[in-house]
């Protein structure tokens, strides 16, 4: 079979070679004949005329190319000479504004506007022809430096040479939404003879402080003067040549783009298109288009010279006919080329044959060994077959069982000795749903594969949910071959499931439902027509995060479960008890032996919810504060009545907390007021509403100032002056105090660089909160100390035990950093709260106050003075320097001065002042007139 193949293949050899020599000469033939047709057909005129018809579109694509640039030059020059107008005027008005900031503390309002009016006179620019104007609102002019005499006089009525009213214009574009703009108008060239007017533009903006208007401008022709003429030499440069032209002339007929061979002709001597279709000419030059520019008024006229053009086309033909008969000769050495190539194919062809041969028997040797390889990998496919974890089943097209891997034994129970020749439905459970098997046969006839959920049977009986995938195996005819499918024991993958569905309703901390079961159950105690009515208790933990900071989250945890259980077992199967976070838990009351005698039953969890806890050998009481609301009558929806609930636990606080509040109308009044607050809070800061006020401090030993401490005042115009102790707490609470206590530090430091201060001791208190300390304040206290260039000693950071309380390693590190600085650390409201000696052992602090509740009734309690006494002597023990706040009469002073308290503030001394005020008693003070400082 072999030999007779290479017979075969020797004759086919002969056969195509030579008909591939015959094929190529007949191709080479043909090819000589069509070639000598073509060059007889082509003349002279058909080619000049081809020629004349390319360069006459070429020049009309030129022109058309002027004329776009020329649109796109001077759009971009538009826009380029407003933003420059633009970017003036908006420098002179930063400028204006600034001025105004700065001046208006301490000077009258006139020298304000002198000064800014001044200030932009000799401001010039656009090589001296541009200049800041200024008008009011009213019309008048205010500044005009190229004409000083129209100053201070109504120019409304003034118009151009085409009739507009400029400053009306001006005036419309401030009074519009964005209070700036540009117009366009006509305007006198200054230091012109003949009051010329030209087309200007110019931008006006709005300076709200003084109702004017700040303007400045540029002539468009002057700003246009450059552009034509580097847009003429580059088109000059580009376009003209000995062959074709491009000329142009503006609105008045003279010619912009003079040339060697048009410089001495007249307008006499152009001949023009009557069309666009045909042209005429004289003996110099002939002009195919003129087409007019639209924006600068311009006559673009293109071209060709006759006479250049004519030697053109003749070196033209004259080269082409050169190529023609080159061409022709090296078709002639190609042919012999080609013969020569097709004797060395067939021996070429002869050589490959025989490497073919070769070729076959080697891919016969290579068949073989593949054919061994194969065999190797089948076996280790049955070792991976048997080795997957998944179970793999294999079943003929009958659905008989033929082949199961050991991973389907491990999972079923079954050998596959027992299984083969069965249907896999013997491991059928009955418990999987008959349609899931109707649809798994459905889609292994319609697509060829399946995969879902089925519970089957192991051997020793017990069920179990497996993940079937089947896949159809089918031969190229289509028939179904066999049939594999792969099962995963996916038990432990439901109970990871029916885990997280429990997580999803409970909470996992206590166990209690969460809020998704609370909103459910209080839908459908709403739908439930057989309950008249029913309560929502929202209760939450008195101080726990104190003890979450104190004693740690593990302890934190077991406070909330124990509570958990406690509300829990007083609520029956009938009632709700869930958990919403944090120490937040709600209760639904809706049984009937409950609801009549429902403060009895709130009293009682009050009592039972602050019963001592025992934890870790502490024993803790945690009291609740509870709100509650009524359904029907305090709301019909789920959000409602536990957003009233929440308002009425927010009274229960305020009312001083372990106590309960049923909500009122009042309450939502309250809560809609405290809304209203916090949003006119978040824009307080935006709108400048806070001031800050200084509350001297005096040393009781000499009388002498010796600092204040920085207090914040809101100032709102409708609400007036809004006390510190309704807002602070609001912006604690939504982390407002941030941005607060940034604008109050800020604000403080760059008044201390204002003021004249020679007294060394002078030192300047402010507070912090402790929601404000993050690793970057120690950084950005640095910062703000050398941008105002201020002596850090003469600042005191005033902070609360909340800091202290809350993460005390990283408050350590904290005023550490703070105090290397060389800034002073007061601890405020000493003696309040959880005050802890250890306190004053562990941080790094300088200053102690006293807080004002043990001031106020001290010449009447010997209580508060024994405090007082006490709080002063550790303070001397720690090296700490005392300061007692609150000090309102003599008899203050004098308990205060013989106890050995440092320093004192307070009205008996001063009320907060203003910072010009507080000047002036530093002032006062320097020059030891003490007795100024005391007054209110």
């Amino acid at each position: 079979m072999l030999h007779k193949l290479a017979r075969n293949l020797q004759f086919k050899q002969i056969l195509a070679s030579f008909g591939f020599a015959i094929f190529s000469l007949l191709i080479i033939f043909f090819y000589l004949l069509w070639e000598e047709k073509y060059n007889r057909g082509v003349d002279f005129i058909e080619f000049k005329e081809n020629a004349i018809l390319e360069h006459e579109r070429k020049i009309v694509q030129e022109i058309k190319d002027v004329i776009e640039t020329i649109a796109f030059e001077s759009n971009e020059n538009r826009n380029k000479l407003k933003y420059l107008i633009k970017s003036e005027v908006l420098t002179a008005h930063i400028i204006a504004t600034k001025l105004f900031h700065e001046l208006q503390t301490f000077l009258p309002e006139e020298k304000i506007k002198h000064t800014i009016i001044e200030t932009l006179r000799n401001i010039r620019f656009f090589d001296g022809r541009g200049y800041i104007f200024i008008d009011d609102l009213q019309g008048t002019n205010l500044l005009m430096p190229p004409s000083p005499e129209i100053e201070g006089k109504s120019i409304s009525d003034k118009q151009d040479d085409s009739g507009k009213y400029i400053v009306k214009e001006f005036l419309e574009i401030v009074a519009s939404e964005k209070q700036e703009g540009f117009a366009t108008y006509r305007w006198t060239i200054p230091q012109s003879n003949q009051a010329l007017q030209e087309n200007k533009l110019s931008f006006v903006k709005k300076f709200t402080p003084y109702d004017w208007l700040i303007g400045s401008g540029d002539y468009i022709t002057h700003a246009e003067k450059d552009l034509k003429q580097n847009l003429l030499n580059r088109i000059q440069s580009k376009i003209n040549d000995n062959i074709f032209f491009i000329s142009i002339k503006d609105n008045a007929g003279k010619s912009l783009t003079p040339h060697e061979r048009t410089q001495s002709n007249t307008l006499s001597n152009y001949f023009f298109l009557q069309d666009e279709s045909h042209s005429k000419h004289d003996s110099n030059f002939i002009i195919t288009q003129t087409i007019k520019e639209p924006i600068w008024d311009w006559e673009i006229s293109g071209g060709y010279y006759s006479d250049q053009f004519d030697d053109y086309i003749n070196q033209q033909w004259l080269a082409q006919t050169i190529k023609q008969n080159k061409n022709f000769n090296n078709l002639m050495l190609g042919l012999l080329t080609v013969s020569a190539f097709i004797l060395l194919s067939a021996l070429f062809m002869s050589i490959w044959i025989n490497k073919t041969f070769r070729a076959y028997r080697e891919e016969q040797e290579s068949q073989r060994e593949i054919l061994l390889q194969n065999q190797t990998d089948l076996e280790l496919d049955a070792r991976v077959f048997n080795s997957t974890n998944e179970g793999i089943i294999i079943t003929d097209k009958d659905n008989r069982i033929i082949k199961c891997n050991s991973a389907f034994t491990e999972i079923t129970g079954y050998e596959e000795t027992e299984v083969k020749g069965k249907s896999p439905s013997f491991l059928s459970s009955q418990k999987t749903p008959r349609h899931t098997y109707l649809s798994m046969w459905e889609s292994l006839t319609k697509k060829g594969h399946w995969q879902g959920e089925v519970i089957n049977k192991h051997k020793t009986g017990f069920l179990f949910p497996e993940w079937l995938s089947i896949n159809v195996h089918k031969d190229k005819n289509g028939d179904v071959i066999s049939y594999i499918g792969t099962i995963t024991d996916i038990t432990s993958r439901k109970r990871i499931q029916e885990k997280l569905e429990h997580l999803a309703h409970f909470d996992s901390l206590t166990d209690l439902p969460n809020r998704r079961q609370l909103n459910d159950f209080i839908e459908q105690s709403i739908t439930d027509e057989e309950i008249p009515y029913f309560y929502i208790l929202f209760m939450d933990l008195d101080n726990f995060k104190f003890i979450n900071d104190s004693l740690g989250h593990a302890v934190g945890d077991k406070v909330l479960q124990k509570t958990a259980s406690r509300l829990a077992n007083l609520t029956s199967s009938t009632n709700l008890a869930c958990r919403l976070g944090g120490d937040e838990f709600v209760a639904v009351i809706k049984d009937p032996l409950i609801t009549p005698d429902i403060k009895l039953f709130v009293e009682n969890l009050k009592n039972r919810i602050g019963e001592p806890i025992h934890i870790l050998g502490n024993s803790l009481i945690v009291t609740p504060s509870i709100g509650i609301s009524q359904y029907p009558k305090d709301g019909e929806s789920h959000d409602i009545l536990l957003k009233n609930a929440d308002t009425a636990l927010y009274l229960a606080k305020d009312n001083g907390r372990n106590r309960y509040e049923f909500f009122t109308s009042s309450l939502s009044k309250m809560a809609a007021e405290r809304v209203s607050l916090e949003q006119d809070l978040r824009q307080a800061i935006q709108l400048n509403q806070f001031e800050l006020y200084y509350q001297p401090q005096i040393d009781l030993n000499t009388g002498d100032l010796t600092g204040c401490e920085a207090l914040i005042r809101w100032h709102h115009p409708k609400r007036g002056r809004v006390p510190p102790d309704v807002f602070i707490p609001i912006a604690e609470e939504t982390g407002l105090i941030i941005v607060i206590g940034h604008w109050v530090l800020e604000e403080a430091l760059k008044q201390l660089s204002h003021w004249e201060i020679k007294n060394d001791a002078f030192n300047m208190a402010i507070n912090f909160s402790a929601r404000q300390f993050d690793e970057d304040v120690p950084q950005t206290i640095h910062r703000l100390i050398k941008k105002y260039q201020l002596d850090a000693k003469m600042i005191t950071f005033e902070i609360t035990e909340s800091l202290l309380i809350k993460q005390p390693a990283q408050a350590i590190k904290m005023l550490t950093d703070i105090r290397n600085l060389g800034i002073k650390i007061a601890l405020d409201d000493f003696g309040t709260g959880f005050s802890s000696l250890s306190y004053l052992k562990k941080f790094p602090l300088d200053k102690l106050k006293i807080d004002r509740s043990f001031i106020k009734e001290m010449h009447h309690n010997k209580d508060d003075i024994a405090i007082t006494k006490s709080i002063v002597a550790t303070a001397k023990h720690f090296d700490l320097t005392t300061i007692a706040e609150g000090v309102e009469n003599k008899e203050q002073e004098a308990l205060l001065q013989e106890i050995g308290c440092n320093h004192v503030q307070g009205y008996y001394y001063s009320k907060p002042v203003t910072a010009f005020d507080m000047q002036q008693k530093i002032k006062q003070n320097t020059s030891g007139k003490h007795q100024l400082v005391f007054g209110g």
